[in-house]
């Protein structure tokens, strides 16, 4: 959950440094939107593969498994 919180404020910081430096909004929220769905795509991604894999080692992990595999 932090790490989140501090995703986003960093995007907000860019957005402000962006719109201090004169840089027009337009490009500012086109680039960062971008930026932040690619980020967010990537970041679902990774956490599906990790759960998958999470959920398959438990699974082939337990003594239940172990039993099955001794035969």
């Amino acid at each position: 959950m932090w790490a989140s919180l501090a995703h986003i404020s960093k995007l907000g910081v860019n957005y402000l440094c962006g719109v201090l430096l004169g840089i027009p909004k337009t490009f500012l929220t086109v680039g960062l939107g971008l930026s932040s769905i690619t980020h967010l795509l990537f970041g679902f991604i990774g956490g599906l593969l990790g759960f998958t894999i999470a959920r398959k080692m438990i699974k082939i992990m337990s003594p239940e498994a172990a039993d099955e595999n001794r035969y």
